[in-house]
């Protein structure tokens, strides 16, 4: 075997083998401690997380608010990152610089339509531009999909209603 191809086949290996380690660590992750912080704090620690902490924070964001999520893999998501209750698309977009624009809408709604899926929310750390919003109207007024766009506005609001709902004796529970 040619040693170009052999390395080919290594590296190859090894991806495949990282992926699988990837999913089981994403499962060991436990974000419950977060809770106890201040928002100020709360905040911030969102805003330095890694993008992948970022969606399995948010996964289990939307299970302490009583729903149930499913993150998808790191690679080859389809174009969305968690799945709610089996019925909605959510794609998580942790920016600090860069603005969420009409392309990232389009190519959640085209996952939609690919799996038969009619609500869509993305959810940013950043800003959006202007065309996501011009999209996500136009869209909304069709009926066929529908699409909501969330802000860290609205991240602090999920986890002020767990904070204010369940006492953090009772998070402990929650898988």
């Amino acid at each position: 075997m040619p040693i170009d191809v052999f390395w080919f086949m290594v590296i190859a290996l090894a991806v495949h083998i990282g992926g699988w380690i990837s999913i089981v660590m994403d499962k060991s992750t436990d974000y419950r401690d977060i809770l106890d912080l201040d928002y100020y704090t709360i905040e911030q620690k969102i805003r330095d997380m890694h993008w992948r902490d970022f969606e399995l924070f948010l996964g289990k964001l939307f299970e302490w608010n009583g729903h149930t999520a499913v993150v998808t893999p790191s690679e080859m998501d389809f174009g969305r990152d968690i799945i709610i209750d089996n019925e909605i698309f959510v794609e998580a977009k942790h920016y600090t610089t860069s603005v969420c624009g009409r392309e990232v809408c389009q190519k959640l709604i085209g996952s939609c339509a690919m799996f038969g899926i009619h609500k869509a929310i993305i959810i940013t750390t950043g800003e959006y531009h202007q065309n996501a919003y011009e999209y996500q109207e136009e869209l909304n007024q069709r009926g066929e999909f529908y699409l909501e766009l969330y802000s860290m506005y609205d991240i602090m609001n999920m986890i002020r209603r767990v904070k204010s709902l369940k006492s953090l004796e009772e998070l402990k529970t929650i898988a």
